[in-house]
C-alpha cells in the first residue's frame, strides 16, 4: 500500500469520502493490530493527552480495537494510530535492493594460494576507497545525499533544531561542572570540536541556540566559545562553510581539514569533542569465522562475472593491496582474543554467528583522542553519538552490521554494486570503543541510549518542543496538521526509547570533573 494512501486513510475521520471507501472495502489498510508495538500506541496516546487538540483530528481509545475480516483494520483505530503514524520511519526502514536488473551478488570463494591475493584489496581498503578516495569517494566527491529525499537521514536533520539544542545543553551541563569545580572561569577559552560534521546542520543549530538572547544557560560562556568543524572531505567542508556562513563571518566557527583517524591538535584541549555518526563511517575489515573456528579476512576481487569476495585465511598473514605479507595490526590480537570466545558462545546456542567487523582506524583514533585529552592543561570530554550495540549483540545476529544506502538501496546489503555512489555504514561496537578508551587511560563516564541527551531545560513533551518538530514532518510528506502532529509525537518517543539503536558514550580523563546522575535515560512517555 502506497504511503500516500496511508496518509489519506489517516485523515479518514475528517474525510467522508475516504471513510466511505474504507467502509465498503474499496480502500483497506492491511495489517493486524498485533503487528504494531503496543508500547508505541500507548506512548502516542499519553503524549497526545498533553498536547492541544488539532481541528478535525482526535486520538481515539487505543486500547479497545478489533480487526475487521481479512485483517483490515477499521477506520477509527487506524485513524487514531495505525501504520500512518509510523510512516516517516517506515519509508526509511523498508529495505529494497533496487532494480531486478542489478548484477547478482557472487558467492564468496576461498583463496587457494597467496598469489590469489595480488590485486585484491582487503574489504577495509575497498570501503575506504569507495567512501573517501579524492577522485571517486562517496563523501569526497559530494555524492552523499542527506534528508528525506536523499540516501539517508540523521537525527540532527530530522529533529532540527531540537537535536542541536540537546547537544548544546548536554555540553553546557558538563562545562558547568568544571566551572563549579573551579577549573574553568566563565571567560576562559572553550572549544567545541565536531569531527565529521556532515552538512553542518548540527553545528548550525548548536550555535543558533547558544547565541540566542533568550538562551540564558549559555550566557556565561559565549565570549570564550569557539566552534571548530573538522572534516577530511573537501566537498563536506564546502557545504559546512555555506551552512554556517554568518557564524563564520563573525568568528564563531571555523571549518578545518581534519582527519579524525589521525587527529592533530596544538597544545592542551579545553572543551568538548563531538562525534555524531562518525564512527559508523570508519572503513571496517570483514573477518569471517568458519565452522571450524578458523578466521578468514575478506578481500575484494574482480572477476569476469563481477566483483566478489575472496576469503583469505588469516593464518597466511596480513596482506597489503599488492599481495605482500606484512605485520598484523597491534590491536587485532586483543580484539580477536575478546571476540572469538563470544562467537563460540553464540554458536553454542544454535544461532548463526555474524561476520566480525573490525575498524583498523578505530584503535589509533581512540589513542589520539586519549593523548590529547590527557595532556597537561587539557580539560575535555568526548561525546560519541551513533547507532550500534555491544560486541556480543553485534555477533549474535543473522543480520550484518554493514548497511548500504544509495539511490537504489536502503538498508541494502550489496556494497559492490555502486562503489563511490553508495554509503557504507556499520553499527558501532561500543564494547570495543569502551575497551580501547580504558586501555588508553580514559574513563567511560556515561554509556546509554541517546535519550540521555535530553537534559533540562529541554523537554521533548513540551508544546514548545512539538511546535518545533511539526513543521519538519510536512517536509517528510505529512499532508495535514493531524499527520504532522502524530509523526512529531512518534519521533520524540522513538528518540527517547532509542528504538533505532542510537547510543551515547562519553569519555574523559579520570581527573576531569563530570556531572553525576545527570545523563540518565528518560522514561518512555506514558
Amino acid at each position: 500500500m502506497a504511503v500516500r494512501d496511508v496518509l489519506r486513510a489517516l485523515d479518514a475521520m475528517g474525510d467522508p469520502e475516504i471513510r466511505a471507501a474504507l467502509a465498503d472495502g474499496r480502500l483497506q489498510v492491511l495489517g493486524n493490530e498485533g503487528a504494531f508495538d503496543d508500547h508505541e500506541r500507548d506512548l502516542v496516546a499519553a503524549a497526545a493527552a498533553g498536547y492541544p487538540s488539532v481541528p478535525s483530528f482526535s486520538f481515539a481509545d487505543l486500547t479497545d480495537s478489533e480487526a475487521l475480516p481479512g485483517d483490515a483494520v477499521d477506520a477509527l483505530w487506524f485513524g487514531a494510530y495505525g501504520e500512518a503514524v509510523r510512516y516517516t520511519d517506515s519509508t526509511y526502514t523498508e529495505a529494497w535492493d533496487g532494480s531486478p536488473d542489478a548484477p547478482p551478488v557472487l558467492e564468496p570463494r576461498s583463496a587457494v594460494d597467496p598469489s590469489d591475493v595480488v590485486g585484491a584489496p582487503s574489504f577495509a581498503a575497498f570501503a575506504d576507497h569507495s567512501l573517501y578516495d579524492p577522485d571517486d569517494g562517496y563523501y569526497s566527491t559530494g555524492q552523499v545525499r542527506f534528508g528525506f529525499d536523499g540516501h539517508f537521514w540523521t537525527y540532527p536533520q530530522r529533529m532540527s533544531p531540537l537535536f542541536g539544542w540537546m547537544v548544546a545543553e548536554s555540553i553546557r551541563t558538563v562545562v558547568d561542572e568544571w566551572t563549579w569545580d573551579g577549573q574553568l572561569a566563565d571567560v576562559d577559552p572553550l572549544t567545541i570540536l565536531e569531527l565529521g560534521g556532515g552538512e553542518g546542520r548540527l553545528a548550525r543549530d548548536v550555535l543558533d541556540y547558544v547565541f540566542a538572547p533568550e538562551t540564558e544557560t549559555w550566557a556565561p560562556y559565549r565570549d570564550g566559545l569557539r566552534y571548530v568543524l573538522g572534516d577530511r572531505s573537501e566537498a563536506m567542508r564546502f557545504r559546512q562553510a555555506e551552512a554556517l556562513a554568518d557564524h563564520v563571518e563573525v568568528g564563531r566557527v571555523e571549518v578545518r581539514s581534519i582527519d579524525a583517524t589521525a587527529l592533530e591538535w596544538d597544545g592542551p584541549f579545553r572543551g568538548v569533542i563531538v562525534a555524531n555518526e562518525l564512527l559508523d563511517a570508519l572503513a571496517h575489515e570483514c573477518l569471517r569465522v568458519g565452522p571450524d573456528g578458523q578466521v578468514a579476512r575478506v578481500h575484494v576481487v574482480d572477476t569476469p562475472e563481477g566483483r566478489g569476495e575472496l576469503e583469505v585465511p588469516l593464518s597466511w598473514g596480513w596482506f597489503d593491496d599488492n599481495g605482500q605479507v606484512g605485520p598484523f595490526p597491534d590491536e587485532l590480537g586483543p580484539y580477536l582474543a575478546r571476540s572469538l570466545p563470544l562467537v563460540d558462545e553464540v554458536r553454542g546456542t544454535g544461532y548463526p554467528a555474524a561476520d566480525l567487523w573490525w575498524a583498523p582506524s578505530l584503535p589509533p583514533m581512540i589513542a589520539r583522542l586519549a593523548e590529547i585529552l590527557r595532556r597537561p592543561g587539557s580539560l575535555g570530554v568526548v561525546i560519541i553519538i551513533d547507532y550500534g550495540d555491544s560486541t556480543m549483540d553485534g555477533i549474535d545476529t543473522d543480520e550484518s552490521r554493514l548497511r548500504v544506502y544509495s539511490a537504489d538501496q536502503v538498508h541494502g546489503s550489496d556494497p559492490y554494486r555502486a562503489p563511490g555512489r553508495s554509503d557504507l555504514t556499520w553499527d558501532v561496537d561500543f564494547g570495543e570503543v569502551g575497551r580501547l578508551a580504558r586501555a588508553n587511560g580514559l574513563r567511560v563516564r556515561f554509556a546509554g541510549p541517546q535519550g540521555a541527551l535530553e537534559v533540562p531545560p529541554i523537554d521533548l513533551t513540551s508544546t514548545a518542543a512539538l511546535d518545533r518538530l511539526v513543521p519538519g514532518r510536512f517536509e517528510e510528506g505529512a499532508v495535514t496538521p493531524a499527520h504532522a502532529l502524530a509523526a512529531a509525537l512518534l519521533l520524540g518517543t522513538e528518540f527517547r526509547s532509542a528504538s533505532s539503536g542510537f547510543r551515547v558514550m562519553m569519555l574523559a580523563a579520570p581527573e576531569v570533573p563530570f556531572p553525576d546522575n545527570v545523563f540518565t535515560p528518560r522514561l518512555r512517555l506514558g
